[in-house]
This record gives C-alpha cells, structure tokens and sequence, in this order.
C-alpha cells in the first residue's frame, strides 16, 4: 500500500486502494449511501448478487462491524460463500462479476457509502436475475445490470 504525505504535511493518503470497473461498458460512476437495518441472528442468506459490467465498493460511514458473504465470479456454489465480520475501519471492493450478499448490519443500523458504475439501460438488460426455484435456477432479465441469486445459508 503506498501513501503519499500531501496538504502541507497535515494528511496521509493511502493511495489507490481498488480497481474500480466504473466505464468499461458506458457507464458513469455513481456514489450513494446506503442504510442497512440489522437482521436478527441466526441469519439465512437467501440472495446473492453480482455487478457483471462494474465493480462495487462499500465504505462503512459509522463505528459499527458489519457481516460480508461473497463468493468468486462465475457459477455460485452455496459452499464458495465465504462470510465473515468486517471491523468498522474496513471497506469492501468487489470486482465485476463477484457475487456478493447486500450490506449485513449488526447489532444497530449501519450506513455505507457506495460507489458503483451507473449503466445505459441498454448495457444492464444483459445481466440475468436468477432465483432459485427447488432445484433448478431460473434466469430472468434484470433492468440494472445485477444478477441476483437466491440460495440458503445460515449464520449464527
């Protein structure tokens, strides 16, 4: 990690910290905050996600530890979520196409900082929401460039 002294000496930057995927496929980088409300443990996870055109980072904005579930890119595998406690001083980058649970609050509400790219509509029909039906996943078009997949697994 490399950090730059800047701004007369008052500021330590640490430069460069993701790959960010934000314009490869037309889109524009977009910020928002997201509010998480806690879940009430145990926790079953019953969706997963993915950004195929873009990565995502997820930057805590309070002192509260949160929970992250992502598994690699390509096919989901319930037995490839690896899920674990993230400190508060922890942020996240998911690259493009890594499947990825929505911001797990802990305890209280949490809010995150996200930045993301912002696709055309024609760009984000490509992606697939997958639900899974008993055995069998269906895939349906979604509008904003997600895929999503519904699996079982439970946190305690």
């Amino acid at each position: 990690m490399e950090q730059r002294i800047i701004n007369e000496g008052f500021t330590t930057r640490f430069h460069d910290l993701a790959r960010l995927e934000l314009t490869a496929a037309g889109g524009r980088p977009g910020v928002s905050i997201f509010r998480s409300a806690p879940r009430s443990m145990p926790i079953t996870l019953s969706l997963m996600e993915r950004h195929v055109k873009s990565s995502q980072t997820f930057v805590p904005l309070d002192s509260k530890p949160y929970i992250v579930a992502v598994a690699a890119a390509g096919d989901l595998m319930p037995g490839a979520i690896s899920v674990f406690v993230a400190r508060p001083d922890q942020g996240v980058n998911y690259h493009a196409g890594t499947w990825h649970h929505y911001s797990l609050a802990l305890g209280e509400q949490s809010n995150f900082s996200s930045l993301i790219a912002l696709l055309k509509m024609k760009t984000a029909m490509r992606s697939c929401l997958q639900r899974m039906n008993r055995s069998r996943w269906i895939c349906q078009t979604s509008y904003d460039g997600t895929s999503t997949s519904s699996l079982s697994y439970q946190l305690q």
